[in-house]
């Protein structure tokens, strides 16, 4: 999701790192708007800090993935 952001707001491929998923990349950048890429940022990070304390791992994902599908809906 870092790199549809990053294509969203430069409409290049200079600053992306996945450079192997470039379409799927213009096409989820296409699909969401800012406010939903940053709330999917925001969930992954705030997951990742979860994981650094400790928490359990495969809820942990779960809980993201499902937090993600309701920003997409």
């Amino acid at each position: 999701y870092r790199d549809a952001a990053v294509y969203k707001l430069t409409k290049g491929g200079d600053l992306i790192i996945n450079r192997d998923f470039h379409q799927m990349i213009v096409e989820q950048s296409s699909m969401l708007s800012y406010d939903k890429l940053y709330s999917i940022i925001t969930i992954i990070n705030d997951t990742r800090e979860k994981l650094r304390q400790n928490s359990n791992f495969q809820l942990s994902i779960e809980v993201m993935l499902l937090k993600i599908q309701e920003v997409n809906k």
